[in-house]
């Protein structure tokens, strides 16, 4: 590298002391001869100024001979027929910053012709060779232009360019730069390797590169904008960034034998191109994006026998265009769309808008042929001859927004979504065509106008033959519709005159025929429908009445209706073994009934069997939205052993259940699911005179936002999950039913729900809880008898609130008699929670609140009441608490309780047990006696203030004040017959604030006991008799000093006890 600056420094001195010769503005050199002049110069010498000096001596044909050359820059202003040819061995190296041959701005030449050799730009940021001004006829052949970091050749205003045999490469911008170029021929040459491989710009005339390749480049292999005429033919583009990109050219484009192949983007587009467009044998394949492109062109355009393979998105993607014909093209294994047109517009000169003849479009992975808005009816669309199949990923054909359509001798099959799915066209005409064996439906007609169909097979599609949905004035003559997975021919909101004739369903998945709010429909009687395995009868916005029918055996429901003005009225009949489905359809309530009512119609069932169905045995569902209700009334029917819900109703449902006129009750039993229910908006008025037992789930469900103003009446046993359900915002009123041995509980209200009142309910033995309210409102729980379930015979948890449980016995129970957390809140008035494994009442959690009044918490295995984590008790008003394993009441972990008038006896463990950090407690009045430990404990950092109250006959200290404890006020209390000291206040940090009006007497210990730290602020008018110890005895290290007004007498040691190094204002008294 260093070699070569040197040479050329030497080669521009030499230049400057020969006063190198620059010819003047254009002047135009004379010939002196027109023979080959061959330059005599040395490798490794700049030949930049022999050949200026043969140019001007008049040479038109300059021959450099083989070897490997420097050049400074050779201008070619005012040249006319020159030809300078170097042998195929011969190599000429840019050096400084000029092109190695040029025409420079406002200069003419003409007739120019590069041959041969290897011109290497040597990586200067200057085009190898730039023709610019006017130039009329430069010729590029049998060359290699490589290593500019600009571009290879660029031309600017020239006339006729010719390039031939030449390769332009490895350059840093453009390999060929054609800007305001009048007709260009480019042949058997490659532009390969640079940034962009050749680019036209604002070009005229004809324009034609043909056998020529454009590859590796990191932009666009062939870029042209705002050009006239091009053609290509055999041309490569291939490995770029894009392949071929044509924008706003107004003259014709002719394509043939296109190979884009592998670029990273788009293979080959047209963007706002108004010429005509003729497209033939195309090749666009492999590119990360689509293969064919025409977007916005609005000259008519012809395909031709071309393939878009394997595409990153859409093979052949045509928006906003004028006049398409697709004409024998096969496009396969594209990554989205094989083809799409979108909103073509038919030019005034043109019978169509778009054609697709003899066209297959296959395993692609979306829709196979896709046209969309083309609205006007005047925007004719034929589809002839094509065939769509082989695995496309979504539809074979896809139309919507179409004026006019025609699917003719078409076959749409193996595709993986519809066979031809046509939405929101003015007309579509389907004739013999064969839609087959695709994963959704065969055809589908969605919101036209107006459609016919002759001469169709469609058959084993994955959904239903036909679907005609939201159309109007649809004729079908002659139709083949089997072993379809869902319906055979389904009409759905359909109006206008409907006219079938010839139709054979048969063996079809679903329905063979399914009418859903369709108007003025015929089947004549060459229709059949055979061995479908959906409903037996549909009923769509239509009046019907069975007397006596039995429907046995289809493979969904017996009866199906729906619509609001669709009324049914069923007299008698067995419906059974309806919804012979597989179990992969599992957990649909809906679709499989032995009678099932949709969309706002209306049913009167009476006395009806409906047993064994693989769905419910009667189901009700409106809209999901809610703007139309299904409504049912039930009158004395059996519904047991189906396969889903025995009565059911989702969603939008209204089911009324009672007796019959003849007094015959409803048996809903051993049903899979659920036995009665109410799902996602839906009512009853009332639920009663059911027997209710055996099913699977609840026996009674009501859920998402719905209500049963009425469960009256009713046995609900044995149910595998809860036995009454109440869930998701819903609502319901409950009474005089028997709930027992229900596997989860024996009513459940959750999420939101509420109940206005559980009254006068047996509700015993279920092996959850008794009743669960979560996240849930109840406004009475009355006169109910709550026995012996697994869990807590009343749970409230989550933010729930019950505003009364009254007259209620919650008894024998295996965890609670009544439980509530998790911020919730009840009141309870002259309840029994008794004899219950654990607590009698347990409240647990921040911002959970209980008022308790005249109940009885006796005899439990664990405490009697217990507030636990934040919870508040706030209000214990004159209850009794007897007899409980554990303690009499536990607060606990910041819960607060408020107590008043309370008897608490013959506890396990402490009577009254206060502990932990923030937990507060404040009695008055009551008493706490006979408990086999303490009477009451305030410990762990814990608040208690007692007013009031007696304690007495406690096994261990009546009042024991420990760990960091204040008893911020005793007072006015007894405290008499401790095992232990009546009082003790022990710890670091405790306290005890203010004791006034004690009575501590006859304790076995002492009567108060100060120790270990801690400190008592006021004690005053307080007695100490009769203790088995001191009376007061006060330990060093702790704190008294303000002690008035006590009298201590008649106790076994001191009457005050004072050990050296306390602090006080007491003093020994023995």
């Amino acid at each position: 590298m260093l070699m070569k600056k040197n040479i050329c420094k030497m080669i521009a001195i030499m230049i400057l002391l020969m006063g190198m010769v620059v010819f003047p503005q254009n002047q135009t050199v004379k010939a002196t001869e027109n023979k080959a002049y061959v330059l005599y110069v040395h490798d490794q010498e700049n030949i930049a100024p022999k050949i200026q000096n043969a140019l001007k001596a008049g040479h038109k044909y300059i021959v450099i001979p083989k070897g490997e050359y420097y050049c400074t820059g050779v201008n070619l202003n005012g040249t006319d027929g020159v030809t300078i040819k170097a042998t195929s061995e011969t190599v000429v190296k840019q050096c400084g910053s000029d092109p190695i041959l040029c025409v420079a701005n406002s200069y003419t030449a003409s007739n120019i012709t590069i041959k041969g050799g290897t011109w290497d730009g040597g990586n200067v940021e200057t085009p190898v060779m730039r023709f610019y001004g006017d130039i009329n006829g430069i010729t590029l052949a049998d060359m290699t232009i490589t290593g500019s970091a600009d571009c290879g050749v660029r031309f600017n205003n020239a006339k006729s360019v010719k390039i031939e045999n030449t390769v332009v490469q490895n350059c840093g911008s453009y390999a060929v730069l054609c800007d305001n170029v009048d007709n260009l021929t480019i042949t058997d040459s490659k532009m390969n390797s640079s940034k962009n491989g050749l680019t036209l710009r604002t070009c005229t005339g004809l324009l034609s590169i043909a056998k020529s390749e454009c590859m590796s480049n990191s932009g666009y292999g062939i870029y042209a904008s705002d050009c006239g005429d091009i053609t290509m033919l055999e041309v490569t583009a291939s490995d770029n960034n894009a392949g071929v990109r044509l924008e706003n050219n107004v003259g014709k484009v002719s394509m043939k034998s296109i190979y884009a192949k592998s670029n990273k983007e788009i293979g080959i587009k047209l963007y706002k191109c108004s010429g005509q467009i003729a497209f033939s044998r195309l090749e666009p394949q492999k590119n990360g994006n689509s293969g064919l492109v025409l977007e916005e062109c609005t000259g008519n355009a012809t395909i031709y026998k071309s393939y878009a393979y394997s595409n990153g998105n859409i093979g052949i993607d045509v928006k906003k265009c004028a006049y398409v014909k697709f004409n024998g093209c096969l496009v396969k294994y594209n990554s989205n769309y094989g083809i799409n047109v979108d909103g073509n517009t038919r030019p005034d000169n043109a019978s169509w808008a778009l054609k697709i003849v003899g066209t297959t479009s296959q395993k692609n992975s979306d829709i196979g042929i896709r046209i969309i808005n083309m609205p006007d009816k005047n925007n004719k669309i034929n589809i002839d001859a094509s065939t769509v199949s082989n695995d496309n990923v979504n539809a074979g054909f896809y139309a919507e927004n179409l004026g006019f359509v025609i699917f003719n001798k078409v076959s749409a099959q193996s595709n993986k979504g519809f066979g031809i799915n046509a939405n929101q066209c003015k007309s579509v005409t389907v004739a013999s065509t064969n839609v087959s064996t695709n994963s959704d439906i065969g055809v589908r007609l969605n919101a036209c106008d107006k459609s016919k169909v002759t001469d169709l097979v469609t058959q084993s599609n994955s959904k239903s033959g036909i679907l005609v949905k939201s159309s109007k004035n649809c004729t079908v003559i002659n139709a083949t519709i089997s072993d379809n997975k869902d319906y055979g021919f389904n009409f759905n909101d359909v109006t206008g005159t409907n006219k079938l004739s010839g139709i054979v369903a048969t063996g079809n998945a679903n329905s063979g025929f399914l009418f859903t709010n369709a108007q003025g429909v015929t089947l004549d009687s060459a229709c059949s429908s055979l061995n479908n395995g959906a409903h037996g009868i549909y009923v769509a916005d239509s009046n019907v009445t069975l007397n006596g029918v039995d429907v046995e055996s289809n493979f969904w429901c017996g009866v199906s209706a729906t619509g609001t003005s669709a009324n049914l009225t069923v007299n008698g009949g067995t419906f059974l073994s309806n919804g012979t489905r597989p179990d992969q359809y599992e957990d649909d309530d809906n679709l499989c009934a032995g009678i099932g009512i949709y969309g706002g119609a209306t049913a009167k069932i009476v006395e009806a069997t409906c047993n064994k169905n693989h769905g419910c045995g009667v189901t009700a569902a409106g809209a999901d939205d809610g703007s139309l209700i299904s409504t049912i009334s039930v009158y004395g029917c059996t519904a047991s052993e189906n396969g889903d819900h025995g009565i059911g109703a989702r969603p939008y449902g209204k089911i009324n259940v009672t007796k019959s006129s003849n007094n015959v009750e409803n048996f809903i039993c051993n049903n899979k699911h659920t036995g009665f229910i109410l799902n996602d908006h839906c009512t009853a008025d009332y639920v009663e005179y059911c027997t209710i037992t055996g099913n699977g789930k609840a026996g009674i469900s009501i859920s998402e936002n719905s209500s049963a103003d009425k469960i009256c009446n009713n046995t609900v046993n044995n149910n595998t999950e809860d036995g009454i359900h109440v869930s998701e915002s819903s609502k319901a009123s409950i009474q005089s039913c028997e709930i027992v041995g229900n596997v989860q509980a024996g009513i459940g209200i959750y999420s939101n729900s509420t109940v206005a009142k559980i009254e006068s309910c047996n509700i015993n033995e279920n092996e959850h809880y008794g009743i669960c309210v979560d996240t849930s409102t109840v406004t009475d729980i009355t006169n109910d008898s709550i026995l012996n379930n697994l869990w807590a015979g009343i749970l409230v948890r989550n933010s729930s609130n019950v505003n009364n449980i009254s007259g209620t016995t919650s008894q024998g129970n295996k965890t609670y008699g009544l439980y509530v957390s998790n911020g919730s809140s009840a009141n309870v008035v002259s309840c029994n929670f008794n004899k219950n494994t654990n607590d009698g009442i347990r409240v647990s959690d921040s911002n959970s609140v209980v008022s308790v009044k005249k109940s009885k918490m006796n005899n439990n295995e664990g405490n009697g009441v217990t507030a636990a984590s934040g919870a508040k008790i706030s209000e214990l008003t004159s209850c009794t608490v007897s007899g409980n394993a554990g303690y009499g009441i536990y607060v606990s972990e910041k819960a607060n309780l408020i107590a008043s008038g309370t008897n608490v006896t013959s506890s396990g463990k402490d009577g009254i047990r206060i502990t932990g950090s923030g937990a507060k407690a404040t009695i008055t009045k009551g008493s706490t006696s006979k408990g086999k430990a303490n009477g009451l404990v305030v410990t762990g950092n814990a608040t208690l203030s007692v007013n009031g109250t007696k304690i007495a006959e406690n096994r261990r200290y009546g009042i024991y004040v420990a760990n960091g404890a204040n008893a911020k006020s005793i007072k006015n209390l007894t405290v008499s017959d401790s095992g232990a000291d009546g009082i003790r206040i022990t710890g670091k940090k405790t306290t005890a604030t203010l004791i006034t009006n004690v009575n501590s007497k006859n304790s076995t210990k002492c009567g108060l006991v100060l120790t270990d730290n801690a400190v008592l602020t006021e004690m005053s008018k307080s007695t100490f008799t009769g203790n088995g110890s001191h009376g007061v005895a006060v330990y060093k290290g702790t704190t008294s000093n303000k002690v008035s007004d006590l009298t201590c007498s008649g106790n076994s040691l001191y009457q005050i006890y004072v050990e050296d190094g306390a602090t006080t204002c007491l003093s020994k008294q023995k």
